[in-house]
């Protein structure tokens, strides 16, 4: 594996891919560190004025842990299952470069639901590609990324952020959230399979990917965010439920979704408990 010569690097963005989002920032890296926190920000798969860099408040406060963020390519320029390809391109690039045996993965909102995906991802990314065009992506390079990130990645820890996981359901919910759904999927069927529970694909129901017997599911929700009510965390406790995975659920008054926990996001992104 080749890493990156330095043995620490502060506010560094690094390209793993020559679009313009396809980039990731390290706020702060050591060698010595022997923890990582990889943070997917959300944005309804379309909003530029969510980046990597709603990090950034969190750094400071625990300097003894590596923290870098993904960017990804938006809709309405790409569709899924392409933001999620984005992100394990990234988590590549990371694992190639830089030590970091123990990762938490942190998303907030179509973040969460990214994790969500990585859990069954190449299933969910081989399905997503029946939708959209073959001339638009390099199937080896694609199978390439999949096969890699299956052999060399695992996460110790799992943070499930106000997050949409079932986008079905969130519809039925939300009537007018077509807008920004209708960007991201090519059709109803290409929406439907995207997350394991609205999917009807029987290879769905395997085993999680990525994952330790050990490793933390830890969800967290606002009850004062405005865009989602608690019905998508129910329904991913109902999921994880269903697979015999032990989780921990934290809920309180943190604020409105694009707040992101206001002043407890620090605890929060590290997978602790406000008081």
């Amino acid at each position: 594996m080749s890493t990156i010569q330095q043995n620490s690097v502060n506010d560094a963005i690094f390209a793993y891919g020559d679009h313009d989002l396809q980039k990731l920032k390290v706020f702060n890296y050591s060698a010595e560190n022997n923890h990582t926190f990889i943070y997917i920000h959300g944005g309804a798969w379309r909003d530029p004025s969510n980046t990597f860099d709603e990090m950034d408040p969190v750094v400071s406060h625990n300097k003894d842990v590596n923290h870098i963020g993904i960017n990804y390519r938006l809709s309405p320029e790409i569709k899924h299952p392409f933001h999620l390809v984005d992100i394990l391109r990234g988590l590549k690039f990371i694992r190639e470069n830089f030590q970091s045996e123990n990762i938490t993965l942190l998303g907030h909102s179509v973040g969460a639901t990214m994790i969500l995906q990585l859990l069954h991802f190449k299933i969910i990314v081989n399905e997503g590609l029946k939708y959209v065009p073959n001339e638009s992506y390099d199937t080896d390079e694609i199978h390439q990324l999949l096969d890699y990130v299956g052999k060399n990645i695992k996460f110790d820890q799992l943070l499930f952020l106000d997050g949409i996981y079932n986008v079905i359901e969130l519809l039925n919910e939300y009537p007018d959230y077509s807008s920004f759904v209708n960007e991201a999927f090519v059709n109803a069927e290409h929406v439907e399979n995207s997350t394991q529970l609205s999917s009807r694909i029987p290879e769905i129901d395997t085993p999680f990917s990525l994952v330790k017997q050990s490793t933390q599911f830890i969800i967290y929700q606002s009850l004062e965010d405005e865009l989602l009510s608690m019905k998508q965390t129910h329904l991913l406790v109902d999921y994880l439920v269903s697979k015999n995975q032990r989780f921990s659920l934290h809920v309180d008054n943190w604020g409105k979704h694009e707040e992101i926990y206001s002043t407890n996001r620090s605890l929060v992104f590290h997978g602790k408990l406000p008081n």
